[in-house]
């Protein structure tokens, strides 16, 4: 387990190496996302106002307009 370990530890030793700081981005825009999901409130109606279906992804907007 050990040698497993050392192995996936020299792989991304290399890419650290080689990228800089910029190998550090994905985990802490990972970090800050879940920072915000976690800690900033939102509204308990998210999706629903005044018994109207509001599509937040765009492929359910793309599929709703492409049926008119």
């Amino acid at each position: 387990m050990r040698d497993y370990l050392e192995s996936i530890y020299a792989t991304f030793l290399f890419d650290r190496k080689t990228m800089g700081l910029t190998f550090f981005v994905p985990i802490v825009m990972f970090g800050l996302s879940l920072l915000l999901i976690l800690l900033v409130p939102r509204e308990q109606n998210g999706i629903y106002k005044q018994y109207y279906y509001y599509p937040r992804s765009f492929h359910s907007i793309f599929l709703l307009v492409s049926y008119v």
